[in-house]
């Protein structure tokens, strides 16, 4: 089983084992994990076990998982893609979405209907069978359908405490599949307060907003988002403390600009002249909660570079990765300067304009070689290249290199 992991992830976990013993018992793990697993329908699986139980007991729950007993229910908490095309029959499906609906545990739910040309819910995920479900807590959806209707709509009608909702999928999946379901079901407070939207709105998202009044947290991915989404929160008076954006627009700005409160931002912005709302306007009505704020754009050499008077504001900032310009002179003033004003930082990520990520990250590492203070900062810095840390040498702090910045092993964005 452990071959068939990336060979730098099996690498780490043999580092881990402290003896002979542990590899013997590691090896015997991934021999019950991989019976237990066989029909591979488990994706991904959290099994919860009290801290005192020792290797026996680990075994004896994948022992009862490959049985089929029904006593590890009680362990299971998330399920994660049951893919159509796994060659299951619709009603060994059935019966298996309807034994998860039984485990009292389970609070998260991901179900890939794969992609293609046919823009269809599979039919073996029937409404009788979901309506099962009485304590989800997550949902994701992903795949091209154009309507996820017979999914969401027995779902959100029967798990109250249903409040993260993903869904990646057809043009207009989500608006379809609201509209659907306002028309079927007598459902007119959805209590999602996070959701994840990987799929285009049209104008009619506007009209199912009422729905989604509880609505905090937004990340949207590789999604068209129309002006009239922005307005009508607006409108409403929703105030999000989470928002992930892949572009910025007119009306998304005079939405940061109506109320105070958000708490994360991430951008991804293409147009410069929205630089100018964000560090001048928006960040003033964000600036005594902004907490983690990334800017994401492929070139750093228009106006969404770094500005430290703006950012000065922003006292409870603990995370910021900001595109930084150097022209000829490696900024040592910039990196003593942020951590100055910025002193409840702990991590900062600095990126340097295309092409010359090895050259802009140069002069930040003869600047960061500069950095000296007589407290202990709990900070990492970062480049395009590397990652710092404080040591202490000669009574004084330092930054000194500790390892390569690898990008795979950061999510999509940095939280």
């Amino acid at each position: 089983m452990l071959f068939d992991l990336p060979a730098e992830l099996a690498e780490h976990i043999v580092q881990q084992l402290s003896s002979q013993r542990d590899l013997l018992r590691l090896g015997s793990a991934c021999k019950q994990a991989r019976a237990a697993c066989k029909p591979h329908i488990f994706f991904d699986m959290r099994v919860q076990v009290c801290r005192e139980s020792q290797h026996d007991r680990n075994i004896s729950i994948l022992k009862s998982l490959s049985r089929g007993k029904t006593d590890i229910a009680k362990f299971v908490h998330n399920f994660c893609d049951l893919e159509c095309s796994g060659g299951y029959k619709s009603p060994d499906v059935d019966i298996i979405v309807r034994a998860l609906a039984k485990l009292p545990h389970l609070s998260s739910l991901s179900l890939d209907f794969g992609h293609g040309p046919f823009l269809l819910v599979p039919p073996y995920l029937t409404r009788s069978s979901l309506s099962q479900f009485k304590n989800l807590r997550s949902m994701k959806v992903r795949g091209q359908a154009s309507s996820y209707e017979t999914v969401l709509g027995p779902l959100l009608a029967n798990n109250p405490e249903l409040t993260h909702l993903t869904i990646v999928g057809g043009q207009s999946a989500l608006v379809t599949s609201l509209s659907e379901i306002q028309a079927r079901y007598d459902i007119h407070d959805i209590p999602i307060t996070s959701i994840l939207i990987g799929c285009s709105l049209d104008a009619t998202i506007a009209q199912f907003l009422p729905l989604l009044r509880h609505l905090r947290i937004t990340e949207f991915k590789d999604a068209v988002i129309p002006a009239d989404f922005w307005m009508a929160l607006t409108h409403k008076g929703i105030t999000l403390i989470t928002l992930l954006a892949d572009i910025t627009t007119d009306a998304l700005m005079a939405y940061l600009e109506s109320y105070s409160g958000l708490e994360v931002v991430s951008l991804s912005p293409v147009n410069d002249h929205h630089a100018e709302a964000f560090y001048r306007r928006v960040l003033l009505h964000h600036c005594y909660s902004l907490r983690k704020l990334s800017i994401q754009i492929r070139s750093c050499m228009g106006r969404w570079c770094i500005r430290l008077q703006a950012l000065s504001r922003c006292m409870k900032l603990v995370e910021l990765n900001v595109p930084i310009y150097i022209i000829n002179h490696p900024t040592v003033v910039y990196l003593q300067n942020i951590l100055t004003l910025l002193p409840n930082l702990r991590k900062l990520y600095l990126r340097g304009p295309k092409p010359n990520e090895v050259y802009t990250s140069l002069c930040l590492q003869r600047a960061i070689s500069h950095f000296r203070s007589d407290r202990l900062p709990d900070l990492e810095v970062s480049t395009d290249l590397w990652v710092y840390r404080t040591k202490k040498e000669d009574d004084v702090y330092v930054l000194r290199c500790v390892g390569t910045w690898d990008a795979t092993r950061l999510p999509r964005r940095l939280w």
